[in-house]
């Protein structure tokens, strides 16, 4: 038999999911065309190159990312390890990190971090990698206080993808800085 009370919560829950999806890429998409407006790849400009667009996408995902994260508080699933912080969530009467939260402010934080980055930004493609190096350096922390067990040593699964994943931002970073010094400027940054 179907419980038409928790039928109406799982329907409403979806609801809330959906219209947060739509809210944040409606909003990454309006970010990401107004950056590449304003960096003129709109008409035509021969800037459009792939770590050029991935400059411009970057803070448009951040903000993506930091709506959809919020799907975790209706749907009651973003929570971590048991705490004793003050803004714990309880889950199941057990006060726990809530996940949700920490996710919606690392990616909040990186989108307005990634804006003013970007101005200033002259090697292209950097923009973009900022963001995966602080998204997964973010990740590793947030990935400590999920409630999984261990995999080796004192790391969680996600703790060592989010830390591989972060090493490989840092090398292309530096390839990309060492790149742009021995071609002496040539390129310039495209988040204005």
């Amino acid at each position: 038999m179907i419980d038409p009370e928790a039928f109406r919560q799982s329907v409403g829950s979806f609801y809330w999911e959906v219209a947060l999806l739509g809210l944040g890429l409606l909003s990454g998409l309006f970010i990401t065309l107004r950056l590449i407006k304003r960096a003129e790849l709109a008409e035509g400009a021969s800037r459009t190159d792939f770590w050029c667009l991935a400059d411009l996408c970057a803070p448009g995902l951040a903000l993506v990312q930091a709506i959809w994260s919020l799907r975790g508080f209706f749907s009651q699933a973003g929570y971590g390890i048991e705490t004793k912080v003050p803004w714990a969530v309880f889950f199941d009467g057990v006060p726990r990190h809530p996940l949700f939260l920490y996710h919606f402010a690392l990616n909040l934080a990186l989108f307005f971090f990634l804006l003013h980055v970007g101005k200033r930004e002259k090697v292209p493609g950097t923009v973009f990698l900022r963001y995966f190096i602080w998204y997964f350096g973010g990740r590793y922390w947030i990935e400590g206080v999920v409630a999984d067990p261990l995999l080796w040593w004192r790391f969680k699964a996600g703790q060592l993808v989010s830390l591989l994943l972060l090493h490989v931002g840092l090398i292309l970073q530096w390839q990309r800085r060492r790149r742009f010094k021995k071609a002496e400027g040539g390129e310039q940054g495209c988040v204005t």
